[in-house]
């Protein structure tokens, strides 16, 4: 706690947004892959904050602030699964939800093990400057428009 006194740590997870041009994120690669049809298998044991990188840029903005040092969780307001999130996805974005099969996190055989609970509270971080993430589906609205721009 006293190295971080006059520093500011912002934890975020599951990041996506609209960026041209940019590596593809958990968003866009779904978008991507329904669009052109393809059947996609995602895990609904994995839960985590899905953070519109918009609404991160923000947060660390307000955490620029004087007197604000810490460690601060910057993420979504929704906690949902990459299941949940993509079935998300595919609403905002009037895509095919039938081609998103539900798997085990367990069934990808990954080298690197992946944490399954991986929702963060911003109580903190609302508290000490008010601000407030949208939801994942505000947050893909937003996206949706910028693409559609």
């Amino acid at each position: 706690r006293e190295i971080v006194k006059n520093l500011v740590i912002a934890r975020t997870t599951v990041l996506y947004g609209y960026s041209p041009g940019a590596r593809p994120n958990f968003a866009t690669w779904v978008i991507e892959k329904l669009k052109a049809g393809k059947k996609i298998s995602i895990v609904d044991d994995q839960y985590g904050n899905p953070t519109l990188a918009d609404d991160l840029a923000q947060a660390c903005i307000v955490l620029c602030r004087p007197g604000i040092s810490g460690v601060y969780n910057t993420v979504g307001a929704s906690l949902l699964n990459r299941y949940e999130f993509a079935l998300e996805i595919a609403k905002v974005f009037n895509l095919d939800k039938s081609l998103i099969c539900k798997i085990k996190t367990e069934s990808l055989n990954q080298k690197a093990a992946r944490p399954l609970k991986g929702g963060l509270f911003t109580d903190k971080l609302f508290r000490d400057t008010g601000f407030r993430f949208l939801s994942a589906e505000q947050g893909l609205i937003k996206m949706k428009k910028q693409m559609e721009a």
